[in-house]
């Protein structure tokens, strides 16, 4: 579970970084979206990852309330006790991750190529 929950915390800090936004696809195929971002020049390519950015944004308030919880129940798992809505925070990361990988594949495609330039 604690790999998870920094999976899902370092996800967390990449959406804390942006805003809220729309040129995102979360269904578009990943070879479609290599070789999109092949044939795009740096200014396409900056605004495709604000896109993705501010679409993995919208994340922002659950994360903070997740990350809420688990300090809060820091402690009990410092002193081996398992707090009482463990289960339930994990099934809400789980949920939130699946959201946030389809936007988060296509983000690193764009992004990489952006860092190539």
């Amino acid at each position: 579970m604690r790999i998870s929950l920094i999976g899902l915390l370092a996800l967390g800090m990449i959406a804390c970084v942006v805003g809220c936004g729309g040129g995102a696809s979360e269904t578009k195929p990943l070879d479609e979206c290599k070789a999109e971002a092949e044939k795009m020049n740096v200014d396409q390519l900056k605004a495709k990852v604000a896109d993705y950015e501010k679409a993995m944004a919208k994340y922002k308030p659950e994360i903070e309330e997740i990350q809420k919880k688990l300090s809060t129940g820091l402690g009990d798992m410092v002193a081996g006790k398992k707090p009482e809505n463990a289960d339930e925070l994990k099934a809400d990361l789980e949920k939130l991750q699946a959201k946030l990988k389809p936007l988060t594949e296509r983000f690193e495609i764009y992004a990489a190529e952006l860092a190539k330039r």
